[in-house]
Parts: C-alpha cells; sequence; structure tokens
C-alpha cells in the first residue's frame, strides 16, 4: 500500500469514528433530557397531587375542629340555662323564706334583672362558639387555598422546566446532521491537504 493510500485510509478512519463518537454523544445528551423532562412531568404531577391532598386535609381538619367548637359551645349554653334558671330560683327562695311577694317589688325587679343577665351570658357565649367555629372554617380554608396555590406555582415551574427540556432535546437532536457534515467536510477538507502535499512530492523533480 502506498503512503497516499495509508493516510487516506487513517484521515477517514479517523474521520468516521469522529463522526460516530459525536453521534453517540448527541444520541447520550438527547436521551438525557428527554429523561430529565419526563422526570419534570412526574415531579410536577407529584407536587399537585400533594398539595390537594393536604388541602383536604386542612378543610377535613378545620372541619372537625369547628364542630367540636359547636358541640362545646352548646354544652355551655345548655349549662349556662340551668344556671340561670337556678339563679332565679334561688332570688324566688330568698325572697319566699323572707315572706315577701316573690312577683311585686324589688324581688321582681331583681329576677327580671337577673333573666336579663342568664340572656345576655347565653348570647355572648352562642355568639362566641359561632365566632370561633367561623374563625376556624376560615383559617383551614385559607391554609387550603395557600398549599393549592404553592402545588399549582411548583407544577408550573415544574412544567416550564420540562418543556425546556425537551426544547432542549430537540435543538440538540436537530443540529446533529449539521455537526456531522461538518466534521465530515472537516475530514474532506484534511483528505484535500493530504491529496495536494502528495501531488507536491510527486511534482518534485529528482536529481540524475
Amino acid at each position: 500500500m502506498s503512503a497516499f493510500a495509508t493516510f487516506a485510509a487513517i484521515t477517514a478512519i479517523s474521520t468516521g469514528l469522529k463522526m460516530y463518537g459525536q453521534a453517540q454523544q448527541n444520541a447520550q445528551q438527547v436521551t438525557n433530557l428527554r429523561a430529565q423532562a419526563s422526570e419534570y412531568r412526574a415531579s410536577a404531577a407529584e407536587n399537585l397531587a400533594f398539595a390537594r391532598e393536604q388541602a383536604g386535609l386542612y378543610m377535613q381538619t378545620g372541619a372537625e375542629n369547628a364542630r367540636a367548637i359547636e358541640f362545646r359551645g352548646a354544652e355551655l349554653l345548655m349549662q349556662e340555662q340551668i344556671a340561670g334558671q337556678r339563679r332565679i330560683g334561688s332570688i324566688r327562695a330568698r325572697a319566699g323564706s323572707s315572706g315577701a311577694s316573690v312577683n311585686v317589688g324589688t324581688p321582681a325587679n331583681v329576677q327580671i334583672a337577673q333573666a336579663f343577665a342568664n340572656d345576655y351570658n347565653q348570647r355572648m357565649i352562642d355568639y362566641n362558639t359561632r365566632y370561633e367555629a367561623a374563625r376556624t372554617r376560615l383559617e383551614a380554608k385559607n391554609k387550603a387555598k395557600m398549599e393549592l396555590r404553592r402545588g399549582q406555582l411548583a407544577y408550573t415551574q415544574l412544567m416550564r422546566r420540562a418543556a425546556l427540556a425537551d426544547q432542549g432535546a430537540g435543538q440538540v437532536a436537530g443540529a446533529r446532521d449539521l455537526q456531522l457534515f461538518s466534521t465530515l467536510l472537516g475530514g474532506a477538507a484534511d483528505f484535500g491537504q493530504l491529496y495536494y502535499r502528495f501531488n507536491q512530492l510527486d511534482d518534485t523533480p529528482t536529481e540524475p
């Protein structure tokens, strides 16, 4: 085999190996980017599902706590109603034991005042119960809302990253042919230079 053929074969093999390596590297980059996009999508779905689950738990816990407050308020209201009746009964008993009429004069006025006080106490218990129950439900609703917003924001960000990774994979895959063609042109240029140099050597006059 002539020197030119040997060098030409080496150039062709070198160019072929370089193109093969570039093709493999390009394929690996595309695979990695697509795998990354899949991971982003899976993570986005998991984040959103978790946020929805947490929001549901917040609402459930809030509703349970509010019902417990209402139940306790109903107990307190019943206890206050019984206590109020006992206070009025005690006033009537004291007035009766003193020989005074329980339905006129001072005993009657004291009973009316006590009835107003009892009514006020019961109204306050009912108001506080309603207020605390409503506040508990509202806090749970706000926490659930914030959790859903956080999950939606994370979902959007991760899906954008997935789209960028897909876009990158497409760009890398699209650039493969151009990159390989550029390497092929480089190999052809090397072969042309080699051919020119050997021609120059052949054209060099030899001494007799």
